[in-house]
């Protein structure tokens, strides 16, 4: 009787110290963000689930995008909401930051998205489908991809699906909101090292 109660409290210290571990490392976000206190001024806040397939590849995680005007800051994060990669936009150019890696990469946003997603989309264009539910007009459009939306109960745009030959891209929008403030764009590149596309995503 002895020996199975030791037994059974020895399996209980650690299932509490597995859950314990498992709640911190969830807990432990690396994306981070300043935002000023301006009154006049105000950014949108979206964070959104999701989830990629093809032949070869799944994934699934978190987006975090806040934009205000023309000036956008991405966070793509893995499901534990861990940071991956780090996007600064303004208009379409991006420069694109591996946190992990200390490498950067600057370009166009829909070159970044065509390398991880395969569909070469503008962020504009994204954008508009995620907020106001915005397709483009031309459903032989360049993207060659079907795209679709499911609407809350309020009529705002909920799930995108978006297809393209094997390629399936779902996003679902947890949160979509206005708060006042001024977020502060700037990044200290001096820490990171620039490189081209490809070589943004070599394991070495």
């Amino acid at each position: 009787m002895e020996k199975n109660k030791k037994r059974i409290n020895k399996k209980i210290r650690v299932n509490i110290l597995l859950i314990i571990i498992i709640i911190f490392i969830s807990s432990c976000s690396t994306y981070k963000y300043k935002v000023d206190s301006e009154k006049n001024e105000t950014y949108n806040l979206l964070r959104l689930k999701v989830k990629y397939s093809d032949i070869n590849n799944r994934y699934s995680g978190k987006i975090l995008i806040l934009k205000q005007n023309d000036s956008k800051k991405i966070f793509i994060l893995n499901p534990l909401g861990r940071i991956y990669f780090k996007l600064l936009l303004r208009g379409e150019n991006t420069t694109a930051i591996y946190v992990k890696k200390k490498k950067y990469w600057t370009g166009f946003f829909n070159e970044f998205i065509r390398k991880i997603w395969g569909i070469s989309i503008e962020f504009d264009i994204l954008y508009k489908i995620i907020v106001f539910g915005q397709t483009p007009d031309n459903k032989n459009n360049a993207y060659s991809a079907k795209i679709k939306t499911i609407n809350d109960e309020d009529g705002k745009p909920e799930i995108i699906e978006i297809r393209k030959n094997n390629i399936y891209l779902r996003f679902k929008i947890i949160k979509n909101e206005m708060k006042k403030g001024k977020i502060n764009f700037k990044t200290d590149m001096g820490k990171f090292y620039k490189t081209e596309l490809n070589e943004l995503f070599e394991k070495s």
